[in-house]
């Protein structure tokens, strides 16, 4: 039997992911158990699309919907990792299911039937940065700009914390990168996208190439510790955080990136002597030598400059609150008796 041309088969795949990938088309909505998918995407990755839904209690969500058509004829045929995109998206549900921590994203629900399996979790504003095309920079999603040292000082301390929780877990993130560390509505960072999380001892190197450690570089088909891998990314996110940009350019890797590493530069400095010592303390080349992320926790700079950005978060959530107690106030004056004011006033105020 004579085998069709991979171009055709490849064309083949994609009008079938233009008939079958309907929920990312158009305006409408659709229900899913107690939930109403409103359409439009929040964000697409290898895998799945994420969008916007509504629970039946009002509750506003997010769920990532993976096509099982589409992903059955997904392969990843790198070394050691030989495996559908499906058994990869069931892989990723069993790891989220696992975990429950403040600064890992919630998951809800998960429901399956025949065609899709749809993941629900909590609704975040969205990642602490983007890129900007125009600018071809990052920019924070709060400032527009940088982040400045408090808010990069919560954002790593938080992530810290998360990586901590999940390596307590016998799992490695293995691509942690601004776009995969999103922002609460209260301000907090959520951990998400495990797609590509895995053990410790990883034989395949997987991941965002950009935030690469150097031994995923140089390896000859041996396992690296991925624990290392993780950390090494996040000194990557908390130079991005200050300046925008990557620490290292690698945009010129050779195909086979077996054969050197582009990352052979001094980590360069952000302009605050305190910072500079954390991130050469994180970016250590020898996987060994790299801070530990109970360290990251502990530095001096990160407990103190972080301290700034929680008072600040608690004086916007504190001036979010306050039009609620107006109204309530205002309401309980309408009332006939002077004490029922009296009491929505103390109510009102209480912590």
């Amino acid at each position: 039997m004579m085998r069709r041309p991979k171009r055709a088969q490849e064309e083949e795949v994609e009008k079938e992911e233009e008939e079958i990938d309907w929920h990312t088309r158009g305006s409408f909505s659709r229900h899913v158990g107690e939930y109403v998918l409103e359409g439009g995407a929040l964000g697409e990755g290898a895998s799945g699309c994420v969008e916007a839904c509504k629970r039946q209690d009002g509750k506003q969500c997010a769920v990532k919907v993976f096509e099982k058509a589409v992903l059955r004829r997904r392969w990843d045929l790198r070394p050691n990792c030989r495996r559908s995109a499906l058994d990869k998206a069931y892989e990723e549900l069993a790891i989220t299911r696992k975990l429950r921590h403040p600064f890992v994203v919630s998951l809800l629900e998960v429901i399956e039937d025949d065609t899709h399996i749809f993941m629900f979790m909590e609704l975040c504003v969205g990642p602490v940065m983007r890129f900007d095309e125009d600018e071809r920079q990052f920019a924070c999603a709060i400032t527009g700009g940088a982040c400045g040292a408090a808010r990069a000082a919560r954002y790593v301390d938080e992530t810290a914390r998360a990586l901590l929780y999940i390596h307590g877990c016998g799992i490695a993130h293995r691509d942690v990168k601004p776009a995969n560390i999103l922002l609460s509505r209260e301000g907090h960072c959520r951990l998400c996208d495990f797609g590509e999380a895995g053990d410790r001892d990883s034989t395949c190197t997987v991941g965002t190439v950009a935030y690469w450690p150097p031994e995923n570089f140089d390896k000859k088909g041996g396992a690296v510790d991925a624990f290392a891998c993780d950390v090494w990314a996040l000194g990557c996110c908390l130079y991005n955080f200050f300046t925008r940009n990557l620490p290292f350019d690698i945009s010129d890797a050779p195909e086979d990136l077996s054969d050197r590493t582009p990352i052979n530069a001094a980590v360069p400095s952000v302009g605050d002597p305190a910072v500079d010592r954390l991130l050469n303390a994180i970016l250590q080349k020898a996987p060994t030598k790299r801070a530990a992320l109970a360290e990251i926790v502990e530095d001096a700079w990160v407990r103190n400059t972080s301290s700034l950005a929680e008072q600040h978060t608690q004086e916007h959530t504190s001036h979010r609150r306050r039009p609620r107690v107006l109204r309530r106030i205002r309401s309980a004056m309408m009332l006939p008796r002077a004490k029922t004011a009296v009491f929505a006033l103390r109510r009102a105020s209480a912590p």
